[in-house]
């Protein structure tokens, strides 16, 4: 397996949702959108407003969906009350990312997902999957979600705080309003905008690897269905914010790539770029 270091996080509009009428449809971009994070192991997904857009109307809606679906299915129903836009997210596959454990059982020094409960007799209790709560020592309040280790001694389980980092897999991304997407630029080493209009990949392939491959945190921002990020922000030097400017579907056989399809295409082709650089 490759080994990749660098932190690939990606930025969609509030607007990607612009063709879609029915909820049903929606539901399914966004899935398609989890599914592709899921694969490229992005660790943020950053959600910035589209000046030229509806102020934002949906971004709840794909801010909680997206949240959702990155949620192990056992904690599910403790984090998420029934909510009418969530209506469809049942009908969509599992993204079966490492911290969506299946096993009821537990096993020493293994990491899950939790859900912090009240403390009972004097003693707090994480829901982590398993038939019963079991103990936890750690600073998660009550009706959060946490990372945990578990450990067991004596055959009885219990649970204290984790980071994901140290499970040394892939545990899945955060979702991020953000209200500047270039304010939002100053998180990461390396900055990309994605267009039609910008170079071909293949012409700065060597630029591109050696630069993310010195980087620990990538970000890839797309347009919306309908507007890419030059005819978004007219008024700003796109140019001139970003590290590059990519075109990752040169020579496209379409009138027009949707950001669900340039957000595989382009996660691809930035994992490509780190692996074969190596």
């Amino acid at each position: 397996m490759v080994e990749i270091l660098t932190e690939l996080s990606i930025g969609i509009p509030d607007s990607v949702l612009m063709e879609d009428r029915e909820l049903r449809d929606k539901t399914v971009k966004l899935g398609q959108l989890a599914r592709a994070a899921s694969i490229f192991r992005v660790r943020k997904i950053v959600i910035f407003p589209d000046p030229k857009g509806s102020g934002g109307s949906e971004n709840l809606l794909i801010r909680d969906m997206l949240q959702y679906l990155e949620t192990p299915q056992y904690l599910r129903k403790r984090l998420y009350p029934l909510k009418p836009h969530l209506k469809y997210a049942g009908l969509l596959p599992p993204l079966k990312i490492p911290s969506h454990k299946k096993d009821a059982s537990l096993k020493d020094g293994e990491y899950r997902e939790a859900y912090v409960e009240e403390a009972k007799g004097g003693e707090r209790m994480v829901f982590v999957g398993a038939p019963s709560l079991i103990p936890y020592s750690g600073s998660g309040r009550t009706g959060s979600r946490q990372t945990v280790r578990i450990s067991i001694q004596g055959g009885v389980a219990r649970a204290s705080d984790a980071s994901p980092s140290q499970s040394g897999e892939y545990w899945g991304y955060t979702v991020m309003l953000s209200n500047d997407l270039f304010e939002t630029l100053r998180q990461f080493d390396m900055k990309v905008a994605t267009s039609r209009f910008g170079t071909p990949l293949a012409e700065v392939w060597d630029k591109v690897s050696r630069r993310i491959t010195d980087s620990k945190r990538c970000f890839l921002a797309f347009g919306s269905p309908k507007r890419g990020l030059f005819d978004m922000f007219r008024r700003v030097d796109v140019e001139d914010r970003f590290d590059f400017v990519l075109n990752t579907i040169p020579g496209q056989g379409v009138e027009t790539v949707r950001t669900e399809e340039a957000v595989f295409c382009s996660l691809e082709a930035m994992m490509l770029c780190e692996a074969v650089s190596k």
